[in-house]
């Protein structure tokens, strides 16, 4: 139930400039040889463990290239589902480095990353929240919820005995403290109604399921600084270019 998220305008900042139509999927690269391999796997590494950690990494690879030699033999890297996997891998490292490059000749420009600072700034305030929630699948599961709740049942006994969220059903729900810009759009129109231990009395709708959320408490607590919180932003601000990119060649492919 939790995210980040940042609602921002971008100040005239340019995007890729991807070409109108595919001109055909680019060639695979010859294979990189161990010289390479262990300098990458080495990365900056300097002084008295340096030597120890390539006789680590050259072990390594000597394992991984018997090993690969068996599989050549078995005929594994001719398996259509191995060369589905590679392939979606490649392509994975290949455009993450496309953006890598991109955003180091276009960073995100600093009075953007500023501004939604202080738009999630004034969106939290010095407010965080305390929050359990009891996750369910349909309209007939969030019935039983709502009715054990009714009959006095414990907001962590029903949560650990009906949601459908892992990752805090054993914590009796328990999200912990959030600020509201955590929370999801529906939840967090929700959260300043509520009374400390008080729980919704109908289900949130959200993006795949329902929630009833509990307030546990609030408190009063500094909002992080900018320099904090920058890593996040970036990554925000970045991934709201990625979209608009992605966007643009979308209508330019049709």
């Amino acid at each position: 139930m939790k995210r980040f998220s940042v609602l921002v305008l971008l100040s005239a900042m340019s995007l890729p400039a991807f070409a109108a139509k595919d001109s055909g999927a680019a060639g695979n690269t010859a294979s990189v040889d161990r010289g390479a391999l262990t300098q990458y796997l080495l990365g900056n590494a300097n002084g008295a463990d340096a030597a120890a950690r390539r006789a680590t990494i050259e072990r390594q690879l000597d394992l991984q290239d018997r090993l690969l030699a068996e599989a050549e033999g078995l005929g594994i890297p001719k398996r259509s589902n191995v060369r589905a996997q590679a392939e979606l891998e490649r392509r994975r490292i290949v455009v993450a480095a496309y953006w890598d490059d991109w955003f180091s000749q276009h960073p995100i420009p600093e009075a953007d990353l500023r501004k939604s600072y202080e738009t999630l700034r004034e969106a939290n305030g010095d407010k965080q929240y305390r929050l359990s929630q009891i996750v369910v699948m349909n309209d007939a599961d969030a019935r039983h919820v709502l009715e054990d709740l009714k009959q006095g049942k414990a907001f962590a006994e029903v949560a650990r005995a009906r949601s459908a969220d892992t990752g805090t059903k054993t914590r009796g729900g328990d999200i912990g403290w959030c600020w509201k810009s955590d929370l999801l759009p529906a939840v967090a129109k929700v959260v300043d109604f509520l009374k400390p231990d008080e729980s919704t009395t109908t289900p949130i709708a959200l993006p795949s399921g329902l929630v009833v959320l509990k307030l546990n408490e609030t408190r009063q607590q500094a909002f992080p600084k900018f320099e904090a919180l920058r890593p996040n932003l970036e990554t925000a601000l970045r991934f709201h270019v990625q979209k608009q990119a992605l966007d643009r060649l979308m209508v330019q492919s049709r």
